[in-house]
C-alpha cells in the first residue's frame, strides 16, 4: 500500500504498488479495482500507482511510476465506476511542454485551480486555463531547485508552494517564478525527505517527512533578511599576480593598463558575514559581456 485518500464524496482510494488502484465504497463496503490493461489504451497507464488526488473540478489524477492519468467517468452511466477513462500524459523528450518526467511523485492543487506535479525529475505545472489541451510549464535545478525530485507539495496561505526534494526544501513563488531553497543550515533536520511524508495541519504548520525524523514548522513565521550588503572588490590581478595600487582596491577608482596587460581579473565579495556561503553573485564587465553571469556562491 503507497497511498490512501478520501475523496470529496467520503470514498477510499488504495494506491498500490504492482496491484494498481482500488476504491472502496463505505455504502456498499466494495471493493472496485482499476489496472492496466495491454488491450485497453483508457486504463490506468501503470500498476505502479503512487497517489490519487481530486481536483476542485472532481475529476481524479493519478501518479503513477510511468506516467499521470487524468480518470472521469460516463455521468449517463447508471453505475460510474463501470465506466472508468483513464487519459495518460507522458514525457516526450522532443516535447518542452509535455511532463518534466514519467515517474509522478505528489500532486496539488493550487488555490487558483492551477495542478503541480511533483516527479523523479522536475516540477510541472498545469496551469487552470490549459487543462483541457495540456501544455505544462516546468521547473528544474536550473531554475533554482535545489534538486530535481519533489517528493512533496504544499501551498502556504500567501500562495506560495513548498517543495521537498532530496537536498532540502524550496520556496516557490510563482508571481515571480522564483525559488528560495532551506537546509540544515536553516534548521531542517535533514536534506533529504520522502515520498508522501509531508502534512499541513489544521493551525496552519507545515511537516515534512525524511530520512532522519520531520520538520515542523509555521511558513509565516519565517522572515525574510531584508538586509542587502553591499560588494565590494577584494582583488585586481595582472597575469595571476596581485596589481602594485597606490590604495587599496575597493577604494581605487580607476586603473590604466598598457595594452600589454591584457589579461588581468577581479574578485569581489559581500559584506555579509552571517551566513556568508548562502551569498549569491552575478557579475558583467560592460563593454565584453552582454547578459549577467551567475556565478553561485563563487
Amino acid at each position: 500500500m503507497r497511498f490512501i485518500y478520501e475523496d470529496r464524496s467520503n470514498g477510499l482510494w488504495f494506491c498500490t504498488w504492482g496491484g494498481g488502484l482500488n476504491y472502496y465504497d463505505r455504502k456498499t463496503r466494495r471493493f472496485t479495482h482499476f489496472e492496466h490493461q495491454t488491450d485497453n489504451s483508457n486504463s490506468l497507464s501503470n500498476d505502479n500507482v503512487i497517489s490519487i488526488y481530486q481536483d476542485s473540478q472532481y475529476t481524479y489524477w493519478v501518479a503513477t511510476s510511468d506516467g499521470l492519468n487524468r480518470l472521469t467517468f460516463d455521468e449517463t452511466s447508471a453505475n460510474l465506476l463501470d465506466t472508468p477513462n483513464f487519459t495518460h500524459y507522458y514525457h516526450e523528450p522532443a516535447n518542452p511542454q509535455s511532463l518534466s518526467d514519467n515517474y509522478v511523485l505528489c500532486i496539488h492543487e493550487s488555490k487558483n485551480g492551477d495542478l503541480w506535479f511533483g516527479t523523479m525529475l522536475g516540477l510541472s505545472l498545469l496551469r487552470k486555463q490549459d487543462r483541457s489541451n495540456p501544455v505544462f510549464t516546468r521547473y528544474f535545478m536550473k531554475n533554482g531547485l535545489p534538486n530535481d525530485v519533489i517528493y512533496g507539495i504544499l501551498e502556504d496561505d500567501n500562495g506560495y508552494i513548498w517543495l521537498s526534494t532530496n537536498n532540502g526544501l524550496s520556496r516557490f513563488d510563482p508571481e515571480t517564478e522564483t525559488f528560495k531553497n532551506f537546509d540544515t543550515r536553516d534548521g531542517l533536520h535533514n536534506n533529504e525527505f520522502n515520498t508522501g511524508a509531508y502534512l499541513k495541519t489544521s493551525v496552519g504548520n507545515f511537516i515534512f517527512g525524511g530520512v532522519n525524523g520531520a520538520s515542523e514548522f509555521n511558513p509565516d513565521s519565517l522572515i525574510d533578511n531584508p538586509y542587502l550588503p553591499p560588494v565590494v572588490l577584494t582583488s585586481f590581478e595582472i597575469y595571476n599576480q596581485p596589481a602594485k595600487l597606490d590604495q587599496a582596491i575597493p577604494f581605487v577608482e580607476e586603473v590604466t593598463l598598457p595594452y600589454r596587460d591584457n589579461h588581468f581579473s577581479f574578485e569581489f565579495a559581500s559584506l555579509d558575514f552571517s551566513k556568508p556561503e548562502r551569498n549569491r553573485y552575478a557579475y558583467m564587465l560592460e563593454g565584453f559581456d552582454e547578459h549577467w553571469i551567475q556565478s553561485g556562491s563563487r
